[in-house]
């Protein structure tokens, strides 16, 4: 992507827009031209200014979130994380039966990187969730939802010192979590089926 005027600016809109479209943001309610175009500014300000113009990549992403958050756009703030983070990726190997699978790599959220608190956890994948709930809509909820590095993660956040058993115990708890909020958010938007969710590495 160029870094300059007119160019960054068209360009940025059509990539954003595009995030929000996977994101299952309907177009009547994705950004304005003036929204994107004083977005586009403030990113393109700062890749030129702080981070350097040949830099664009997860900066960009950070930036254009930062920006809409300035612009109130709170929501779409965090649809832009959750679909440009890596935490949750479609797969292009897996196929569930026809229907979309995407892979949530719980190792990846931030919150562990700072406390390693339960709740946080639930909270930040609850979240997750809630904003890339647009990519399961062109199946009516028909697909797969793979949890990678699950196990580990649950060893991180209750301690190593805790046993197999409850180490196994808090996986189900998270899976368990995960096909409720699924459940919650395909009667909202009016799935006919709901994501199967499942532990990825267990699966190999």
């Amino acid at each position: 992507m160029v870094v300059s005027g007119r160019s960054f600016e068209k360009d940025f809109a059509s990539v954003v827009h595009g995030v929000l479209e996977r994101a299952g943001v309907p177009a009547a309610d994705r950004l304005d031209c003036h929204c994107t175009g004083e977005v586009a500014r403030v990113v393109e300000y700062y890749l030129g200014n702080e981070i350097g113009r040949s830099r664009i990549g997860n900066d960009m992403w950070r930036l254009t979130a930062k920006a809409l958050r300035s612009a109130g756009e709170y929501d779409k703030a965090r649809k832009v994380l959750a679909m440009t983070s890596g935490v949750l990726r479609r797969s292009s190997s897996l196929v569930g039966g026809g229907h979309p699978v995407w892979i949530m790599d719980l190792q990846k959220l931030s919150v562990l990187s700072d406390e390693r608190l339960e709740i946080l956890l639930f909270t930040a994948i609850g979240m997750m969730l809630d904003s890339a709930a647009g990519i399961w809509d062109e199946s009516s909820g028909r697909g797969v939802l793979g949890l990678r590095n699950l196990a580990s993660v649950c060893r991180a956040v209750r301690d190593k010192k805790r046993n197999d058993r409850q180490i196994r115990q808090m996986v189900f708890e998270i899976k368990r979590f995960c096909a409720s909020k699924l459940d919650r958010i395909g009667s909202a938007r009016s799935w006919k089926q709901l994501p199967v969710v499942i532990d990825m590495d267990y699966q190999r």
